[in-house]
């Protein structure tokens, strides 16, 4: 029998000072850094999930809305596409 484990980290290296938490927009995929890098430093980002985010937003988000990152915030509308809405969010 074999076990193969689909992981959802990557280890890039890091352009840029980073600090654990900080989503990263990379060559070689987008993620949350899993713990803080100097630059030139390889940093390990997980790439997949569910992660619960601050949406900047002036309507209502559905489930399955795009998310985007934009100008280092993530909204409703924008460029990148990172993922979609698990759950249904009001502005605040």
């Amino acid at each position: 029998m074999s076990f193969q484990h689909l992981s959802k980290i990557i280890t890039i290296l890091a352009e840029s000072d980073i600090e654990a938490g900080d989503f990263i927009v990379s060559d070689d995929g987008n993620g949350f850094a899993t713990e803080p890098a100097a630059a030139g430093e390889l940093v390990e980002i997980e790439t997949g999930g569910i992660f619960m985010l601050e949406v900047l937003a002036t309507e209502d988000i559905a489930v399955g809305s795009p998310i985007h990152f934009t100008d280092g915030s993530f909204s409703a509308t924008g460029d990148l596409v990172i993922g979609h809405a698990y759950d249904p969010a009001t502005p605040y």
